[in-house]
């Protein structure tokens, strides 16, 4: 087996399309000190690690070049550093590394880690990273070769990996699994995965080994994908018989009128008690086609002229959501439309869908006289200015809310609008707080100048929360409410340190444990820095340790605190 290659100076990356390009310049090819540096300049494994190096290992290619490259740069990356972190580093680059190229089929990659780099690595994941990348070769190499390690690899929960290649129809990595691990390895969800997408040869395998393995979540999903064929089956031979509305639901959010015939015409409890549930639910996700067929087939079967009650919100909701044949459909067959016209309009500007308005206006003549009173607001979270000065043109009503809605959106030029073209129009404290937390400065600046209504200290909170030091700056310099304790909660070393030379940092402070988990270093410098003796330094590094953060756990060896819990 290979050896790494030795960090020295003669060693370099190839890079190929250097050569090639520099055919064509004879005087600089021949100066090798010159070609030696540009390929430096292309080379990027100084920051590329032997796991990253695994990950970009090209498809098909048994190549070691760039994992030895990577793990000789690392030998100068870890000179320094303490025997047990070396040792930590390498095992997680070896295990990230492993599942890498087991996941990618890289066979040689695999045994060169095993043999080359880190002997005594210990496995965690391969068999299920194998599973992902649908590699049944590495499956049978890694048990044949490594049968005693892939013991230690079972603690490593694989199902989410099997119902993975259930789901995408690998029998031949479903049966391997089951011949492995016995047909009592299987949880549920392998099942659920191969109804949900009707793979009925998986299905049907599973059935011969599991038995009744499924749950009404593969029949939910396969209902919402429209696969008829597994409904049918598990239906037909009563082995998970449809028995909630959920499924129902699904197949009409997914527009599949085909498995709403099939569920009506097949299950007794579906006409009889969820007509009038199946036909809300196609009003509501704007199925028109399946609101005709259903509303037919009841109509049918009916004495008496049939209706079903649908109820204001719904109204909005369809408007909100542009279904506009829903609306049409609903008018032409006599349903009240015209009774919560208010609702509708108001829905369809806040979605932005004029062209349900425009109907409504030519449909209801009787709206032209309440319009006045119709408040559209919505429109301005939009964002559509034109839309705005088309409401506002057709009379329409704006309040205050529509100027806290653009504020918080950050939508200036309605914003502007709305100040200058409605009288009278008055918005909230709500206005500058919003605008202030979402880091919108060139609406904190315009209500600043423009209006009087002013801001609350959420306003400055919610900036500094959420990162926006120039946000935070203007309030400072320019308003009077400044900040509460909740500002110091700011993930952004900007902002506290600003906060902190302005006398406005109090006793909250970001959670040091909860930097550490996300290996916010720079962060923990500045906390460290501002208060050790509330550091936290062993919880610290206990959480950099769980989450692999060895960037923190050097600079945590470089502190006084180190010789105690490092």
């Amino acid at each position: 087996m290979a050896s790494i290659c030795p960090p020295s100076s003669s060693f370099h990356p190839t890079f190929a399309c250097i050569d090639v390009v520099l055919r064509r310049y004879s005087h600089v090819q021949a100066l090798d000190h010159v070609i030696v540096q540009l390929k430096a300049l292309l080379d990027v494994s100084k920051v590329l690690s032997v796991a990253e190096a695994a990950r970009h290992q090209p498809p098909n290619s048994q190549s070691l070049q760039l994992l030895k490259h990577a793990a000789a740069r690392e030998k100068k990356k870890v000179f320094y550093w303490s025997s047990e972190l070396v040792r930590s580093y390498k095992q997680y680059q070896f295990e990230t590394a492993l599942n890498h190229a087991a996941a990618r089929g890289f066979l040689a990659g695999v045994r060169w880690l095993r043999s080359s780099y880190y002997p005594k690595g210990q496995f965690h994941g391969a068999e299920r990273a194998a599973l992902y990348g649908g590699n049944l070769q590495m499956l049978q190499y890694l048990h044949d070769e490594f049968s005693n390690k892939m013991v230690d690899d079972a603690a490593v929960d694989s199902q989410d990996a099997v119902a993975h290649a259930s789901a995408n129809g690998r029998l031949d990595l479903v049966q391997w699994y089951c011949e492995m691990k016995g047909p009592y390895a299987f949880g549920w969800n392998v099942m659920d995965a191969a109804i949900a997408q009707n793979r009925m040869k998986v299905v049907l395998y599973l059935d011969s080994v599991l038995g009744n393995r499924c749950t009404r979540r593969g029949l939910e999903k396969a209902a919402l994908y429209g696969h008829l064929e597994v409904i049918q089956w598990l239906n037909d031979s009563r082995y998970y018989e449809i028995r909630s509305f959920k499924s129902l639901e699904n197949a009409i959010a997914g527009g599949h009128l085909h498995i709403v015939q099939y569920v009506m015409d097949n299950v007794v409890v579906a006409y009889t008690s969820w007509m009038q549930a199946a036909l809300i639910a196609a009003v509501t996700y704007g199925q028109c086609h399946i609101l005709q067929w259903l509303h037919d087939k009841v109509s049918a079967g009916s004495r008496v002229i049939f209706r079903f009650e649908i109820y204001t919100n719904q109204l909005y909701a369809v408007a909100k959501n542009g279904h506009f044949e829903v609306l049409q459909w609903l008018h032409a067959n006599q349903y009240a439309v015209h009774c919560r016209r208010a609702h509708v309009v108001r829905g369809a500007a806040t979605g932005g869908h004029k062209k349900i308005i425009d109907w409504m206006q030519e449909t209801f003549p009787s709206l032209a006289r309440q319009r006045h009173r119709i408040r559209v607001d919505g429109a301005a979270s939009f964002g559509d200015l034109q839309l705005i000065q088309w409401l506002h043109h057709q009379r329409y009503r704006f309040t205050g809310r529509a100027m806290d809605d653009a504020a918080a959106g950050g939508h200036l030029a309605i914003l502007c609008w709305l100040h200058r073209s409605i009288e009278h129009i008055h918005c909230t404290v709500a206005a500058m707080d919003q605008a202030a937390a979402n880091g919108h400065l060139d609406s904190v600046e315009f209500l600043h100048k423009n209006r009087n209504e002013g801001c609350t200290t959420a306003a400055m909170d919610g900036a500094a929360r959420n990162g926006h030091i120039d946000v935070v700056r203007f309030l400072y310099w320019n308003r009077s409410e400044f900040c509460t304790a909740l500002a110091g909660e700011s993930r952004s070393v900007s902002v506290l340190q600003f906060l902190k030379e302005h006398n406005r940092l109090r006793s909250r402070l970001p959670k040091t444990v909860e930097a550490a988990t996300r290996g916010d270093l720079e962060l923990l410098q500045w906390l460290y820095d501002h208060d050790r003796r509330h550091f936290g330094f062993e919880a610290i590094v206990d959480e950099a340790r769980e989450h692999n953060h060895f960037h923190l756990l050097r600079w945590l060896e470089t502190l006084p605190e180190a010789g105690r819990y490092l």
